[in-house]
């Protein structure tokens, strides 16, 4: 996999010295295990007790983009101070497919942990709601009165500073070509082709394709109608929207309305609604699977029609022989045990407990860590008004642009922090019932086996199962037990 480091030292006892150290056993670390370390980020003197470490901030943000499998550190507390804040990070690492790893501390994957996770999920699913709700709020209000919502405008129109649409004649040049080559019967290419001749480029700078000249066929804005509601992805689709907005002679017209009418019943006609369907199989267990005689993993294969199986990867590179085994047995013996473990009112009873126990200590951090989070805040958007005023009085370098780009990735995070922070409460022990109800969706997705679930869900507790000769290993997270069949 590729990785990358993250290190810092927090204060005069620890010299420069202990970041050179913790990124020497990151890198032996990654070594010994066949991984590769793409990119570091170091904050000196920085303490985790705060989010003021901006490279720290940096690698959370490029977690979101770049493409790397996950994070390594030296020690769990140089990530965060504690697993309400560990929590809150890998939830943000996880949600775009990457994981935290420790050189010194196997992670925890407790059950408590998996519980907590939930926990914080809710509450950053809440926080994100609410979030969306007030921004949608103004949104409509601007839709209301046909003004832009951000975003780039179609081709052929620009944006005025009072955010409504006029005309860019030579943009719209190329719509009226589009609309008219396409009746005549032009294809996609030969359009695209008349278009780089004539020297047209979409609003990105770039030359036309297959894509661009579709969506723009497709887009009803050009007959005048203002349209806000629903994404392009959900407009190609056709699906219906009771919340969308469209008025009429919202914006400015470029192709008249028979023309784009007649445009609609052509597309129709050229739809190919040939070709059979194939249906994809899911394997759910795929990177969990290892092979106990050469430790690659196994993976999906199909040997026929109706043998589908996981094959160890190691069959061509090292000649592995190890057999490989069918999938429905292999998935069906998975979810059974997993039934039986979420369901055990027993092992429920125990991490109700435990799940307890953290609360009450998040609950005794977060009286302190919310004035500092207020503070850390304050801080935040005191710079932001500093370096606004500094722009409206024309003292402005380009190295502003990059730190208020920074200031305000923090104070997001540290918003979303502080939301979380005021919904722990003293109040909130959970009973048996909310890990059910925690749980509750895990389980109906294993009992009614949703293919589509099971993918992200079998991993929360299933570490791994090894094929052997003789048996099955199936190790799973929420007993912590390796079970033999």
């Amino acid at each position: 996999m590729n990785l990358v480091a993250y290190a810092r030292y927090s204060s005069d006892n620890q010299r420069e010295e202990s970041i050179t150290a913790q990124l020497r056993a990151i890198h032996e670390w990654a070594d010994n295990n066949g991984h590769t370390i793409v990119k570091e980020y170091v904050d000196e003197a920085l303490t985790a007790r705060t989010d003021k470490r901006p490279n720290f901030i940096q690698m959370i943000e490029d977690s979101k983009v770049n493409d790397w499998d996950g994070v390594v550190v030296h020690k769990l507390d140089r990530f965060a101070r504690n697993r309400y804040h560990s929590a809150m990070y890998k939830k943000i690492l996880k949600s775009s497919g990457k994981r935290l790893y420790s050189v010194l501390e196997k992670l925890d994957d407790s059950p408590e942990s998996i519980i907590m996770e939930s926990v914080i999920e809710g509450m950053n699913e809440y926080y994100s709601a609410n979030l969306s709700r007030e921004v949608k709020k103004g949104l409509k209000e601007n839709a209301l009165v046909c003004k832009h919502n951000g975003g780039i405008p179609p081709l052929g129109y620009g944006v005025d500073k009072d955010l409504h649409y006029f005309i860019i004649e030579k943009e719209a040049e190329a719509v009226k070509i589009i609309f008219e080559k396409f009746l005549e019967g032009y294809t996609y290419p030969q359009i695209c082709n008349i278009l780089s001749k004539k020297h047209y480029k979409t609003k990105t700078g770039k030359e036309f394709g297959y894509n661009s000249i579709h969506d723009i066929l497709k887009n009803e804005k050009y007959t005048g109608v203002y349209i806000y509601g629903y994404g392009s992805r959900a407009k190609r689709r056709g699906q219906p929207n009771e919340d969308v907005i469209k008025i009429e002679d919202g914006m400015p017209k470029i192709i008249e309305k028979d023309i784009f009418n007649s445009v609609q019943e052509k597309m129709k006609g050229r739809k190919n609604m040939g070709g059979a369907y194939k249906a994809k199989q899911t394997y759910f267990l795929s990177g969990l699977i290892v092979c106990g005689k050469c430790g690659h993993n196994y993976v999906g294969a199909a040997k026929s029609d109706k043998r589908i199986v996981y094959e160890c990867s190691g069959k061509k590179t090292t000649k592995c022989d190890n057999s490989y085994i069918r999938k429905d047995y292999i998935e069906k013996l998975v979810l059974d045990k997993l039934k039986s473990i979420l369901i055990n009112e027993n092992n429920l009873k125990i991490l109700t407990e435990r799940v307890n126990n953290i609360y009450k200590d998040l609950y005794k951090d977060s009286k302190n860590d919310k004035k500092e989070t207020i503070q850390e805040l304050n801080d935040i958007n005191r710079k932001i008004a500093n370096i606004n005023n500094a722009i409206i009085n024309g003292f402005y370098n380009s190295s502003m642009n990059e730190e208020s780009k920074l200031l305000e990735q923090q104070k997001e995070i540290a918003e979303r922090k502080l939301f979380m922070i005021e919904n722990v409460s003293k109040k909130a022990e959970l009973s048996i019932e909310d890990i059910k109800n925690l749980l509750k969706e895990d389980i109906l997705a294993i009992q009614n086996e949703d293919l589509d679930k099971l993918k992200i869900i079998i991993p929360k507790y299933v570490k791994k199962i090894v094929i052997n000769p003789e048996n099955i290993d199936i190790q799973v997270i929420f007993d912590n037990n390796i079970f033999s069949y």
